[in-house]
């Protein structure tokens, strides 16, 4: 059985020195919902192939899937940048050789202020969702968010589904913003865009 989740995943390192036992695993959280996910290292030499093979899985050929690039991001000589394992890369344009095999991903920007970039990962990919962060985040308190995202999804039966519908996400992380994880979207700046 394949997996509807891919985490690619940088280290949550708050210094480059630090050892990699000191590393914070986001991914590790996600496990809990009780669904297969696919999790692999956010490195760049490695990154068409894990996208490739996620993609090509037979369970993706229909419903929704969902990627979660996860780690440190910000502004860099007037670029927008993240960090992977390996090096600094361009968010906006990471995606660009295989755009149209996207159609049936959400995407998850897990770093900072990458939610305030939406409607230019929406125009350029062709995604059926985003959603990100428009404040700076941690790794826990985004994490815990993701968590209950991803709950939820499995709870409505997102994951099950055979067509590629926004409705029922958007729907979801709407009532995100008016529950009991309220204070958690406000905090992180929860931002979220889906097709027509």
């Amino acid at each position: 059985m394949g997996a509807k989740i891919l985490v690619l995943e940088s280290d949550w390192r708050p210094a480059p020195d630090l050892a990699p036992t000191q590393i914070h695993s986001s991914s590790r959280c996600y496990a809990s919902i009780g669904l297969n996910i696919q999790q692999n290292q956010l490195i760049i030499k490695d990154f068409f192939q894990n996208l490739e093979i996620f993609l090509s899985q037979p369970i993706n050929q229909k419903g929704i899937n969902v990627i979660i690039l996860s780690g440190h991001a910000g502004f860099e000589n007037h670029k927008l940048q993240m960090s992977a394992i390996d090096q600094l890369f361009e968010p906006l344009e990471i995606f660009e050789p295989i755009k149209k095999k996207l159609l049936r991903t959400i995407l998850i920007l897990d770093a900072c202020f990458l939610g305030l970039q939406l409607e230019i990962f929406m125009q350029r990919y062709q995604l059926l969702g985003c959603i990100g962060f428009a404040k700076q985040v941690n790794w826990v308190s985004s994490s815990v968010l993701i968590l209950l995202i991803l709950r939820h999804f499995r709870e409505q039966g997102i994951f099950e589904v055979q067509r590629k519908s926004p409705i029922r996400p958007r729907k979801i992380l709407e009532q995100l913003q008016h529950n009991s994880a309220q204070l958690l979207v406000q905090q992180l700046g929860l931002k979220f865009l889906f097709s027509k």
